[in-house]
């Protein structure tokens, strides 16, 4: 019944991204928060929903690049280098024209928006879902010099949730996890979730890392109104910004 997220999983056990819903995905930088959150999406857009995306923690550009890497299936680092194959070129135009033709999505430039001004771009818009990548990175022009970052993040928190409920749309964002695995200043992210999601690397004992990057867990955290505590097995092809369920050819 809600938007499908293109993790089969995902939207078997949740019933996908239904409107007035916060999804939160967790973890430690360099694990994929920002990829999976970009799949999701992707899957929307492509189902013709409509998409806002704030990336507060890269320029628009390069998020622009990484739809296109991921859209084509062309290696990020040639794609923004410019050093391309014949082959490859022909893909990125293919997928160019392809994401103007069917996929409705609007990058927004945030350079020195605070959280007020992009929650009211939010409420303005007819968008369907929203990515706002990623939360702890917003800002509070109305809080007090006296606040704590946790109590202003919470604050945050809440705003966002009761914008969603309230226009009915869809809300994709991130948060990093401190060195204990708990959300990182402000607990209040998690409770305001109505899913909740944490991913993190494989374990590989023969790899000098002790990490198989190849290879993600997603353990599902919370889920108002169904089953959690689930578990899915990702592949990660970090060079073309995919998440597929290990199940996937």
């Amino acid at each position: 019944p809600g938007i499908r997220t293109g993790f089969p999983t995902i939207d078997k056990n949740t019933g996908g991204m239904m409107p007035g819903q916060v999804w939160v995905f967790a973890g430690e930088p360099g694990d994929g928060k920002s990829t999976i959150i970009q799949n999701c999406a992707e899957a929307a857009a492509m189902d013709g929903r409509k998409v806002r995306w704030y990336p507060l923690e890269m320029p628009h550009n390069e998020q622009m690049l990484r739809l296109l890497a991921s859209s084509a299936q062309v290696d990020n680092g040639s794609l923004y280098n410019g050093v391309l194959t014949n082959g490859e070129q022909q893909a990125v135009a293919s997928a160019a024209a392809r994401l103007k033709r069917n996929a409705n999505v609007e990058l927004v430039d945030v350079e020195d928006a605070s959280a007020t001004d992009i929650f009211a771009d939010i409420e303005r818009s007819d968008c369907d879902v929203v990515v706002v990548d990623y939360l702890q990175l917003m800002e509070d022009s109305s809080a007090r010099k006296s606040d704590t970052r946790e109590g202003v993040l919470a604050s945050i928190s809440r705003r966002q949730k009761r914008l969603a409920r309230r226009t009915g749309k869809v809300i994709l964002t991130a948060c990093q996890l401190n060195d204990a695995g708990k959300l990182r200043e402000s607990r209040a992210i998690g409770q305001d979730a109505d899913k909740g999601y944490m991913i993190k690397k494989c374990t590989d004992d023969n790899n000098e890392t002790g990490f198989d990057d190849a290879r993600r867990k997603l353990w599902c955290e919370k889920n108002r109104g169904g089953k959690r505590h689930w578990e899915l097995k990702l592949q990660f092809l970090g060079s073309i910004f995919q998440f597929r369920e290990e199940s996937e050819p």
